[in-house]
């Protein structure tokens, strides 16, 4: 998967990731290909019909507003059962004929949404992405300023920082949703065939599956996350950007803390540092 705009776009490595960012690559292929208007209808009518809710329709990762990507997995989430039905149906002709290239996509797209590699890094993805949904929200608001913003990006890697350091005890919930989501496409979860060496896609060695994926998909995963976080917002950024906080309207929230960042940031800059403190307190009275 990829985290896409501004802070959390990640980049993807064709070879590393491969195994990793299928699904992002299956999720915009049931948009474009092998599913027209009448076989979209039929996945949300079987699904309605199915769990007696409303759904929309499979939608395509969306390039510029972060949220609709996470609203884009759950949506292929929910509708994944009648989707996989309704690409059976197509590859298969039942019900309506249909044509060469329709039938040879469905198959394809049908094979690869059901592989295991799709379902661990789908579950891997969903799991990972809820850590960063609130955030993308709040960065494509109105109402987080920008020191608020670096507060919240700190909280959320850390704790991203903390599932990758307990990754057994973290990757057992998503190797779980897992195996009920490979029990819904009717398949096992399985080892792809290993060989002593390999170099276009994982091959490392493990003594059971869980362990195999774990290693393979969510620990690379997570490990690329952090990295593109903490990437993009630096702490050197963030350190610059509280003197915002020397703002009238931010000199509330001035701590101790921040104040000592800052005079260390800008002591080479500053004619008098050793005044630093005496010359806050003026300021403060001064509004």
């Amino acid at each position: 998967m990829r985290i896409t705009c501004g802070s959390f776009q990640r980049e993807q490595d064709d070879n590393r990731h491969e195994d990793i960012s299928c699904d992002d690559n299956v999720v915009e292929q049931n948009d474009d290909k092998g599913l027209d208007a009448g076989s979209q209808g039929d996945i949300n009518r079987n699904h309605h019909a199915q769990s007696g809710r409303r759904k929309s329709k499979i939608k395509p990762l969306c390039t510029t507003r972060w949220v609709e990507r996470h609203t884009a997995l759950r949506n292929f989430a929910d509708l994944y059962e009648p989707l996989i039905e309704c690409l059976a149906s197509i590859a298969n002709a039942v019900g309506r004929k249909w044509d060469h290239k329709s039938k040879t996509e469905a198959l394809g797209l049908l094979h690869q949404i059901r592989s295991s590699g799709f379902i661990v890094a789908f579950q891997t993805a969903a799991y990972t992405f809820g850590f960063t949904k609130t955030l993308s929200q709040s960065l494509q608001g109105s109402t987080m300023d920008v020191i608020e913003g670096y507060t919240h990006v700190k909280t959320v890697t850390e704790q991203l920082q903390k599932v990758r350091d307990n990754a057994e005890e973290e990757f057992s919930t998503v190797y779980s949703k897992s195996e009920a989501m490979a029990k819904t496409a009717g398949v096992t979860l399985s080892k792809p065939r290993l060989c002593g060496r390999q170099t276009e896609r994982a091959n490392v060695t493990a003594p059971d599956l869980e362990s195999y994926y774990r290693r393979s998909f969510f620990i690379p995963f997570t490990d690329d996350l952090v990295s593109q976080l903490r990437g993009r917002f630096k702490s050197l950024s963030s350190h610059a950007l509280q003197a915002l906080l020397l703002l009238p309207s931010n000199l509330s929230r001035l701590s101790g803390d921040a104040l000592q960042n800052l005079t260390t940031y800008y002591s080479p800059d500053l004619p008098s540092a050793s005044n630093v403190l005496q010359e806050i307190q003026l300021w403060k009275c001064h509004w």
